[in-house]
């Protein structure tokens, strides 16, 4: 799993995006919770295992043999704007079914940089496609509120070694 975490890391600075970078938690995420990976690190996991990234999709069902030629966009409005669009021009990131920003905001703040953003995009990306259908958006919040917790704990704990380092040891 190192390894794939370090590949992953070469691969995401070889791109220039973060995006690529696949941690050690979440490869665990991956092969015991269920989580889906997403199109990036499914891409780094391909290129990484040199597969084929189709192969890797079918594993998760999506088979892109079966899939329609032709999409009916007839749902569309007048502006050829689907019914999410027009959801999303109506309010903030909280109404559009989004995670707390109180929260992301507190992540951004708090977690180290190189892991910020593929972090906080796993947790909202749970949050709106898994957690929240399922569960409504109270429990989504408590859940949510859960994952900011033991993300700013560690995080917090690791600035605080480091300035105190830093301080007091000059490393």
């Amino acid at each position: 799993m190192r390894d794939v975490e370090t590949a992953s890391e070469k691969l995401a600075r070889a791109k220039n995006n973060e995006e690529y970078f696949v941690p050690i938690s979440r490869l665990s995420d991956f092969e015991t919770r269920g989580v889906i990976p997403s199109i990036y690190r499914l891409q780094a996991l391909a290129t990484i295992y040199r597969l084929n990234a189709s192969y890797i999709l079918s594993l998760y069902g999506v088979n892109f043999d079966l899939l329609p030629t032709r999409i009916d966009v007839s749902a569309a409005d007048s502006r050829g704007k689907g019914a999410h669009l027009k959801r999303d021009e109506q309010g903030s990131k909280q109404d559009r079914g989004g995670p707390p920003v109180t929260g992301c905001y507190l992540l951004d703040l708090i977690l180290p940089r190189k892991h910020r953003e593929s972090l906080i995009g796993d947790i909202e990306e749970d949050y709106r496609t898994k957690i929240l259908p399922r569960y409504g958006r109270t429990a989504a919040s408590v859940w949510f509120w859960k994952q900011v917790i033991v993300e700013i704990v560690p995080g917090l704990y690791l600035r605080i070694i480091t300035s105190f380092l830093r301080r007091h040891l000059g490393v």
